[in-house]
């Protein structure tokens, strides 16, 4: 810590509106990010579909989610968390496909203790200004607590689900958050209520496994952020209305066949005149029906004439 001091920045600053431009982290920025990234209490936290349990001081994301974040390559960003470990400021550790970073004395510059300390400070220094007349308290007992504790849980739970979605659209090359502004965390904090914060993730999963989701079929139209967040593409996510269907087994006579089922008359015409014509190859005449692979055969063809009952 230098002699000056710290002050307390919001986490929320590379969020916000003001700040919103897209460029290449500086190593300052980069390390701000990983302090504001870090848990400040112990939870559990969802990357991708694993669950992580992380302590104070700690935070979990894929090489490629940072990489996005800092508009870095990923092999700098791992040279970074090289030199950053070198000067003994970060602790790394992989598990389920995520980096786990620990910041070296966090509770240091973090203390709560020396918050407070900060606080009455300020406080008594500013005592002599405030006016004699203090309005009268109300003793009326309040929610402030309870109240306190529903915005940090609320919190934290937007949180995870951004994170979710960020740690999967990395991993499936959908367009990433590049902000949460306050309609998308009221859109959040409803879904969440709606279907509970598990019921989020699990849609957040079904995107990350449908086709139709991920642009490879159709229009190549893909999923984004809002899309999640829609009260209809929400249930029908949950509801797997968005799985990828099961792949049809050819058809056993080898024709090809639509959706419903049907072979074209094209096809159906050009098997029966190539079967036609090997059966004449083979000896026989014009077959009197069809034969199909699984060896059902309505009738056998006919012979050929003998030559002594031909007509001269």
């Amino acid at each position: 810590m230098s002699e000056r001091g710290f002050i307390a920045v919001d986490r929320g600053i590379f969020d916000h509106g003001l700040f919103d431009e897209k460029h290449e982290f500086s190593r300052r920025e980069a390390w701000l990010w990983l302090l504001c990234e870090a848990e400040w209490k112990p939870r559990e936290k969802y990357v991708g579909s694993k669950k992580i349990g992380l302590d104070r001081g700690q935070l979990a994301h894929s090489v490629r989610f940072i990489a996005e974040a800092w508009g870095w390559h990923k092999s700098k960003v791992e040279r970074f968390l090289g030199r950053l470990k070198t000067e003994t400021m970060i602790e790394t550790a992989t598990e389920t496909g995520a980096t786990i970073i620990t910041i070296c004395n966090y509770d240091r510059y973090q203390s709560r203790e020396e918050g407070k300390r900060d606080s009455k400070r300020g406080s008594s220094e500013t005592t002599p200004r405030q006016p004699r007349d203090k309005p009268k308290e109300d003793n009326k007992p309040t929610n402030t607590t309870s109240n306190e504790v529903e915005v940090v849980v609320a919190r934290e739970q937007i949180q995870i689900v951004v994170d979710a979605y960020s740690e999967m659209a990395a991993a499936s090359g959908l367009p990433k958050i590049a902000t949460v502004n306050d309609k998308r965390r009221s859109a959040i904090k409803a879904r969440i209520e709606e279907h509970g914060l598990n019921g989020v993730l699990k849609a957040i999963e079904a995107i990350g496994r449908s086709d139709f989701c991920l642009g490879k079929i159709g229009s190549g139209w893909k999923a984004d952020f809002d899309f999640l967040l829609q009260p209809s593409s929400m249930i029908k996510l949950i509801e797997n209305k968005y799985d990828n269907r099961p792949q049809a087994r050819p058809p056993p006579d080898g024709l090809a066949r639509d959706a419903q089922g049907r072979v074209s008359m094209a096809d159906y015409t050009s098997k029966i005149l190539q079967e036609m014509e090997q059966r004449e190859n083979d000896g026989c005449t014009i077959e009197t029906s069809y034969e199909r692979r699984d060896g059902n055969r309505a009738q056998q063809a006919l012979p050929l004439a003998r030559t002594e009952d031909r007509q001269p």
